[in-house]
């Protein structure tokens, strides 16, 4: 099986591959038939392991060369069926690194470079998604991620979507689809909610601590329910690799079903409503309009009180006093 010029792949090691790990192989092998070109979009993403909202499947490698103007960071492209090249900054081209595996060398993008491409080249969601798992990883800082936007990258064609995943981006996110179902409430024009607030009962005792929290009149919770949770001796995502793939344990997924419902009454009891998205209604739209539709726009000016029982008046109770600490979703 013809990956590029002079490199191929074994047939029947090839078929049974996901697509993911094809376009992977693929861009390893472009790659490193290209000596003088880097890896970008979402060949980089791919190189570095990094996941993407809109994945791998039938797209191009994408290889950057240098131009001369600084600033045609997305200028000549040439286009065919399995390789589209692009004209990139000599900034792309000098802080490239070079990887070797599987016996092949080739140069990757740099991963805040790659979140560029990502969000100039492809979407938000791309970006947001790599980029905050880099970020949970420690591949990339927050720091360097606006440093470059500022500096390195000012001016470039693209700059301004990658500036805006830059504002939708932190480490809170614990999942790819959390981080996606993120952009996926921004574009439906909601307030920002908290990520990773923890919430107490008006006892005192701690309850849970939701995805996203909404700490206005609505006092909704929005929950992903990745199939992982529910699975495995071990946790969770690892799983498939203690169990073998597919295989799930009945014990730890029926414990983990009857907590999650335990927090859930619970969150209900203290007046929260509570919507869940898991991976069968994940990219339906009805599911974010459910989500528009019971936040409702219900609200109040987003109210922090920072301690479950704090200015609560002449008996007057709300949900939000019962939410401490938590991130904001975006900025």
């Amino acid at each position: 099986m013809k990956l590029a010029h002079g490199i191929y792949a074994d047939r029947q090691h090839w078929s049974g591959l996901w697509p993911s790990e094809r376009f992977r192989l693929r861009a390893l092998a472009v790659g490193a038939s290209n000596p003088k070109a880097v890896l970008c979009g979402k060949a980089a993403a791919a190189a570095l392991n990094l996941p993407i909202e809109t994945g791998f499947r039938d797209v191009p490698v994408e290889l950057g060369r240098r131009t001369t103007a600084r600033h045609r960071s997305t200028g000549r492209v040439r286009v065919g069926s399995l390789l589209r090249e692009r004209s990139v900054p000599a900034i792309a081209l000098t802080t490239a690194t070079r990887h070797s595996e599987h016996g092949l060398e080739f140069a990757v993008a740099h991963p805040v470079f790659a979140a560029f491409t990502l969000a100039a080249w492809h979407s938000i969601e791309d970006a947001v998604v790599a980029i905050e798992a880099a970020l949970r990883t420690g591949t990339m800082t927050t720091d360097s991620l606006h440093r470059t936007a500022d500096i390195t990258l000012a001016g470039c064609k693209g700059i301004a979507r990658f500036r805006q995943a830059l504002r939708l981006s932190n480490r809170h996110s614990e999942s790819p689809r959390e981080s996606g179902l993120k952009v996926k409430l921004w574009r439906a024009g909601l307030p920002p909610p908290l990520q990773q607030a923890q919430v107490y009962s008006k006892a005192g005792g701690f309850i849970a601590r939701p995805d996203f929290l909404f700490d206005d009149a609505s006092s909704l919770i929005v929950e992903y329910d990745g199939r992982g949770k529910y699975r495995g001796a071990d946790g969770g995502e690892n799983a498939a690799a203690t169990l073998g793939p597919g295989v799930h344990d009945p014990a730890y997924t029926f414990d983990a079903l009857n907590s999650e419902r335990d927090r859930e009454k619970m969150l209900l009891n203290q007046g929260f409503r509570v919507l869940r998205v898991y991976g069968d209604i994940y990219d339906d739209p009805q599911t974010v309009w459910d989500i528009a539709a019971a936040h409702g726009g219900a609200g109040a000016q987003a109210r922090w009180q920072g301690h479950p029982h704090a200015q609560r008046q002449a008996g007057e109770f709300r949900q939000w006093e019962l939410v401490v600490g938590g991130y904001r979703a975006w900025v």
